[in-house]
């Protein structure tokens, strides 16, 4: 898909975010596996250093959180399969941070398809 562009149906896609501080979230989803089984997610920062908490959880079989982000270090890389239920908790900071120096900051790899297609497959909202 890299000589893709969106006419094509199916683009390859880095996107890097910083979430805003206590609303930045995603409800729990699974991605459609038809074009991408994996997703790969690059940390490009450690929660209790450049924030307090939230972030990337997975549901278990329970539908309990499982918090991710508190045993990983900015730069590690995360790959899981796409049907895995997850989500991302709103992020805060310590009292003693500024909100424009410090945050969640998150890097992702996608092969989408693009809304030039109609039927687009996307993310599905998880049933919990």
């Amino acid at each position: 898909f890299k000589n893709n562009t969106p006419k094509n149906g199916i683009v390859d896609r880095v996107q890097i975010v910083k979430y805003p501080v206590n609303t930045g979230y995603i409800e729990p989803h699974q991605h459609n596996v038809l074009h991408q089984r994996l997703i790969i997610s690059v940390y490009m920062s450690k929660q209790g250093v450049d924030y307090k908490n939230g972030g990337t959880y997975f549901l278990d079989k329970n539908k309990n959180k499982i918090n991710s982000e508190i045993n990983i270090d900015a730069g590690d890389v995360g790959i899981f399969y796409a049907s895995m239920i997850h989500g991302v908790d709103p992020v805060s900071i310590f009292t003693n941070q500024s909100i424009s120096k410090s945050g969640r900051w998150w890097c992702g790899l996608y092969s989408p398809e693009t809304d030039h297609l109609e039927n687009r497959k996307t993310s599905n909202p998880a049933e919990i």
